[in-house]
């Protein structure tokens, strides 16, 4: 019970820190330029880019729940073509409770600011692993395949999960 409670803390949290997002970008956040990636396993599923996952719009609504307004994400024609669908994505893995395997993958390394204003939540998805996990550490660069749920409603998850999810290693020059 107090792992559940502290992944919904540490994902409510996540919310709430992007929910008034910064429009100005933060004067120490470095986008760094994505590897060249030689050869990828995840042939079998369908590449799905971070410039896709930013392609969202917001409605602000009552939650009864936290008694406040909350912005609601609405998704585009492409991501809801991914609904349930095998696809893959490379990201910076971050860590949020190992004890609990909860895991985020990030656009964007934690150490270039993942929390100021140049983030927001289309920059996030949560990963939940088909069975045991690697041992992962802030910052690990990697290639996850799994499949793609929308969420547009629950408040307590990040908007964008990728479920039954696998690592893949990459080769980078």
């Amino acid at each position: 019970m107090k792992q559940k409670f502290r992944s919904i803390s540490i994902i409510l949290l996540l919310n709430v820190l992007f929910a008034n997002q910064v429009t100005s970008a933060c004067a120490y956040c470095i986008k760094p330029e994505a590897p060249k990636i030689i050869k990828q396993s995840a042939e079998a599923s369908k590449k799905l880019s971070w410039k896709l996952l930013e392609d969202i719009k917001y409605e602000e609504r009552w939650n009864d729940e936290i008694e406040s307004y909350y912005f609601y994400p609405i998704f585009n024609k492409k991501l809801k073509a991914l609904q349930g669908q095998e696809v893959h994505i490379t990201g910076y893995m971050i860590p949020i409770d190992v004890e609990a395997e909860f895991y985020v993958l990030s656009a964007f390394p934690f150490a270039n600011c993942f929390f100021c204003g140049a983030a927001g939540p289309e920059s996030v998805i949560t990963i939940k692993f088909l069975g045991n996990t690697s041992e992962y550490h802030t910052d690990d660069r990697v290639t996850i395949t799994g499949t793609l749920r929308l969420n547009a409603d629950n408040i307590n998850e990040l908007n964008y999960i990728l479920d039954n999810a696998k690592e893949y290693k990459y080769a980078v020059d």
